[in-house]
């Protein structure tokens, strides 16, 4: 009878557990969704002589906001901050300069399927280092 009664329970607790799974795993997917977000750090130049962080956040459908900073050794000449991102069926480019150290930037964009982002040193197309993407 003991045998009998652990089995059923036993059972019955493997379905229960069978049953909630996959609201589990839904709500999590849901929330993975809706949260979005990917930071990176220090992503240097080729050279080694500047980088940025910051993180890419997604805050609706189809809207990411990217906060970064830039550091450089200061006077003379400027770190670059590239995004390249895929809109409307072509890419397209935002850089920015700096020297020394940025505080926080920040700025949004609508509308892309895909980012990347690199620094470059001494020239906006020199010394630049790896890309990574943001949104694949």
């Amino acid at each position: 009878m003991r045998k009998l009664l652990v089995t059923t329970a036993l059972a019955g607790s493997v379905a229960a557990g069978l049953a909630a799974a996959p609201a589990a795993n839904a709500a999590t997917a849901t929330a993975e969704t809706q949260s979005y977000g990917r930071a990176w750090s220090k992503l240097f130049s080729s050279d080694g002589k500047a980088y940025t962080n910051g993180v890419v956040k997604r805050r609706g459908h189809g809207v990411w906001q990217v906060t970064w900073r830039g550091y450089d050794r200061p006077g003379g000449k400027k770190g670059y901050a590239w995004f390249r991102y895929y809109k409307n069926g072509q890419w397209k480019s935002r850089v920015a300069a700096w020297d020394g150290v940025t505080p926080p930037r920040t700025f949004t964009l609508r509308g892309i399927s895909k980012l990347v982002t690199y620094t470059c040193w001494a020239g906006s197309t020199a010394n630049c280092g790896k890309r990574l993407w943001l949104v694949k």
